[in-house]
């Protein structure tokens, strides 16, 4: 080989080796970059910065003043309202010897037929169902009442127990169809004094208003 071919073979090998320094150095470059895309996202926190307190929240907050304090105390100290259940005094009806009956009833022949029954007793005057009789005993002072038991709107038992909370004394005589022991039970524990079952007689209307008279 002549000096020629040496020369040619020593500078490839000096490329070769220059190559691969350069490759190596590259190699190196790029793992030593951060791949931002890669990166772990930061979480970003919001932060609040509280609001000024208004005029009105900040008097709200404060306590009362000593005046204030006492102005609220004289109020809460005031008369006590009269209870709802008592009634104010209630008319007396001058009805002579005649006894005077509220009947509770609902249906309007029944009525007549019981008024027509009692004319020569007493003077009789119709509620058409519980609420309205609870409000004419608060209101007039009879002598008994007739309560039909099942009526619209509020019915015998639950008036006869609403008007026991205001008056103890009143006869109050359950009339119904229903005549078992169970529902007799109940007519008196509700505050009834007597149970009249139906049809309703003359006979038995008369005997119960003899017992219980005019209200001394």
């Amino acid at each position: 080989m002549n000096i020629i071919g040496l020369i040619v073979l020593f500078l490839i090998v000096l490329l070769i080796i220059a190559f691969v320094i350069l490759k190596s150095r590259k190699k190196e470059s790029q793992d030593g970059v951060i791949d931002v895309s890669e990166s772990p996202k930061v979480k970003q926190v919001e932060t609040h910065t509280p609001k000024a307190e208004t005029a009105e929240a900040k008097e709200a907050n404060e306590p009362k003043s000593t005046e204030m304090v006492a102005e609220d105390v004289s109020a809460d100290t005031s008369a006590p309202q009269p209870c709802a259940a008592t009634p104010a005094k209630r008319e007396k009806v001058d009805t002579g010897d005649l006894v005077h009956i509220l009947v509770a009833e609902d249906n309007l022949s029944n009525y007549k037929l019981v008024e027509v029954m009692l004319r020569n007793l007493a003077v009789t005057e119709n509620a058409i169902n519980g609420k309205v009789a609870v409000e004419r005993v608060r209101e007039v002072e009879y002598d008994m009442v007739f309560m039909d038991v099942k009526m619209p709107v509020m019915n015998g038992l639950e008036a006869t127990q609403e008007i026991r909370k205001f008056d103890t004394k009143v006869p109050i005589i359950a009339v119904t169809a229903n005549v078992l022991d169970f529902d007799k039970n109940m007519a008196l524990a509700s505050g009834c004094n007597e149970f009249v079952p139906k049809p309703i007689t003359r006979k038995r209307l008369c005997e119960v208003v003899e017992t219980y008279g005019k209200r001394k």
